[in-house]
C-alpha cells in the first residue's frame, strides 16, 4: 500500500498494531493516561496538527485572539421531571490562544450541508426554486460570526451535499457533479467586488442524472457514491486521485437516496438507505456486500461512526448493527422505561423512532433518537460505553432528567422532531434538531468539552455561537449532515 508524501516539516506517527494505521481525534487530556485510546494522545511536546497529522511545531505566524474559561450558568432550578436547561449566561474570565490552534478534536472546521427552503421572488439572479437544492457551510469558533454559509447549489431536487477534504483542498459533491472547492476571502481592507468575479469551485467531473450522494477519502483516493433520485437505475461508486475519475464498482440493484460512508480500520463501508445491505472494499478481497435479516440504513451521513473495534451503523429507526470487518451484527434494539425516559416509575415506556445518527466522544459511542411516546416528542441521545459493567453499557436516555429539545424549543413546521446530524468537533459533540423531514434545525451543544451530560444549550446567540441566517424562531434551514475536518 503506497503512503502519501509526508507534508513538508512532518515525521511519521508510529503505527500501533492491528490499528492498520493512525486516525487523528484529538488530544485526551481529561482522562487516565492508561486509558487513552491510540489515536488519541494525552501530550505532544514540540508538535502541532496539520491535516490530520502530527508535524514538527513551526515558528510561531499567527495571530492571537481571546476565548472564554470560566462560564457562568443559570443556577435556576424546578420541581418537574424535567431538570431546567443549563444556560449560559456569560464568562466570568478569558484567556488567550492561537487562532486554529484550540483543541482541533477532530477538525479545525464543522463543515455542514442541508437543503435550503428558500422562496424568493423576482428575476434572476435573484430567484430560487423553493425547497429545492442544497446548501453548505461551516462552523468556526475562532471566527466571528461562527456560523458560515459558503455555497448554494440549486437542482430541480431537495438533496444533500457532501463534503470531503482531499489532497488538503475541500471537495464537495455536487448535484450531477464532483466539485473542488475554492475558497476565495477578500483581503482586509478591499472592496467586496475585488473577488466577484472569481469562481468558487472548480468541476472535477460531471454525471448527468445522478447525485453525487458521499464522498470519502481514502487510501490516497476520494470515493464518492452517485445515485439516481428519479429513476429504478444503478449507482456507482468511483474514484478521483488528482488526475483520472474512475469507476470502481456498479452496483446490482437500484439506489435512490441516503448514503453514507465510513472509514473502518482499513476497509472502506458505503450505506444507502433501503438497500438492505453494506458496501465495502478490503484491500485484500476487493468490493464485496454484507447483509443479515432485516438490515436497514439511515439515510443520513452521520449514520457510522467506528467505536473501539467495531463500526456501528444506526438503521434509521430503532436499531443499531455492528460490523466487524465481516459479518453485521444485531448491536441493540433501543428500548427505554418511563423511568428511564424521566418520566417516574408509573410512565409509558418509549417507542422510538428516527435513529439517524451517532458519534464518539471520549471513549463512548453517542446516538440520537426520537421517544414518539409523548406530545410533543421527546430528543434525546444515549449512549453505550464499553468499560461500564454489562448492564450499563447501553444507556437509551443519557439527557436522563431534562429533554435537550426544552432548551429553547425547536422549529414546529410539522413532522417528528429528530437529530439529523450528529458529530464531534473541539471536543463536543454537535446535534442539529429539527421536525423531521420538513422542518428547520437548530444547533446544539454543550458547554463542558468531553463531558455531553450536562450543559447543554442551543445556539441561539445569547448562550453560545449563533447561526448568521435568521432569530431562534426558524433556525437554521434543515442541517442533514456535520463533518470535521
Amino acid at each position: 500500500m503506497a503512503q502519501k508524501p509526508i507534508q513538508k516539516g512532518g515525521r511519521r506517527f508510529e503505527y500501533r498494531n492491528g490499528q492498520d494505521g493512525f486516525a487523528w481525534e484529538g488530544m485526551a487530556t481529561k482522562v487516565d493516561p492508561g486509558g487513552n485510546p491510540p489515536n488519541r494522545p494525552r501530550y505532544i511536546g514540540n508538535c502541532r496538527i496539520q491535516g490530520g497529522g502530527i508535524i514538527t511545531a513551526p515558528n510561531y505566524g499567527s495571530r492571537g485572539t481571546m476565548v472564554p474559561i470560566i462560564p457562568r450558568f443559570n443556577p435556576s432550578t424546578g420541581n418537574s421531571n424535567n431538570r431546567p436547561p443549563f444556560s449560559v449566561t456569560g464568562f466570568d474570565s478569558w484567556a488567550p490562544h492561537w487562532i486554529g490552534e484550540h483543541n482541533a478534536v477532530g477538525g479545525t472546521r464543522l463543515w455542514w450541508g442541508g437543503y435550503p427552503p428558500l422562496s424568493y421572488e423576482g428575476i434572476p439572479p435573484d430567484w430560487v426554486v423553493t425547497d429545492y437544492g442544497a446548501r453548505i457551510g461551516f462552523i468556526d469558533t475562532d471566527f466571528d460570526p461562527p456560523f458560515c454559509n459558503v455555497g448554494d447549489y440549486p437542482a430541480n431536487d431537495t438533496w444533500t451535499p457532501s463534503i470531503e477534504r482531499f489532497n488538503r483542498e475541500v471537495y464537495v459533491g455536487d448535484y450531477s457533479k464532483l466539485k473542488k472547492l475554492q475558497l476565495v476571502q477578500v483581503p482586509a481592507g478591499s472592496d467586496p467586488t475585488f473577488t466577484s468575479a472569481a469562481p468558487a469551485d472548480e468541476i472535477i467531473s460531471t454525471f448527468p442524472g445522478y447525485r453525487c450522494a458521499v464522498v470519502q477519502e481514502y487510501m490516497g483516493k476520494l470515493y464518492f457514491m452517485l445515485t439516481d433520485p428519479f429513476t429504478s437505475t444503478n449507482g456507482y461508486i468511483y474514484s478521483w486521485d488528482g488526475y483520472v475519475v474512475t469507476q470502481e464498482y456498479a452496483m446490482a440493484t437500484p439506489a435512490a437516496s441516503g448514503a453514507a460512508a465510513a472509514l473502518y480500520k482499513n476497509q472502506l463501508v458505503f450505506t444507502v438507505a433501503g438497500y438492505g445491505s453494506i458496501i465495502y472494499y478490503d484491500p485484500g478481497s476487493g468490493w464485496s456486500t454484507a447483509t443479515i435479516g432485516g438490515f436497514d440504513s439511515s439515510p443520513f451521513q452521520n449514520s457510522m461512526a467506528q467505536y473501539r473495534d467495531k463500526l456501528y451503523i444506526m438503521d434509521g429507526v430503532d436499531t443499531i448493527y455492528s460490523w466487524d470487518g465481516s459479518a453485521l451484527a444485531l448491536a441493540y434494539t433501543i428500548s427505554a422505561t418511563g423511568l428511564e425516559m424521566g418520566r417516574g416509575g408509573g410512565g409509558n415506556p418509549a417507542i422510538p423512532a428516527l435513529a439517524f445518527c451517532c458519534a464518539t466522544l471520549n471513549d463512548r459511542l453517542y446516538f440520537g433518537w426520537t421517544d414518539t411516546e409523548e406530545t410533543p416528542n421527546q430528543v434525546t441521545i444515549g449512549c453505550f460505553d464499553a468499560k461500564a459493567a454489562a448492564s450499563y453499557r447501553w444507556i437509551p436516555n443519557f439527557q436522563l432528567n431534562y429533554e435537550i429539545t426544552t432548551l429553547g424549543g425547536y422549529p414546529t413546521e410539522g413532522g417528528d422532531p429528530a437529530i439529523t446530524a450528529l458529530a464531534q468537533y473541539r471536543g463536543r459533540l454537535w446535534a442539529a434538531i429539527g421536525n423531521y423531514p420538513v422542518g428547520n434545525s437548530l444547533v446544539f451543544t454543550h458547554s463542558a468539552q468531553f463531558a455531553p451530560y450536562d450543559g447543554w444549550f442551543v445556539c441561539d446567540g445569547q448562550n453560545g455561537p449563533s447561526d448568521s441566517f435568521g432569530g431562534v424562531a426558524q433556525g437554521l434551514f434543515p442541517i442533514y449532515f456535520f463533518k470535521a475536518i
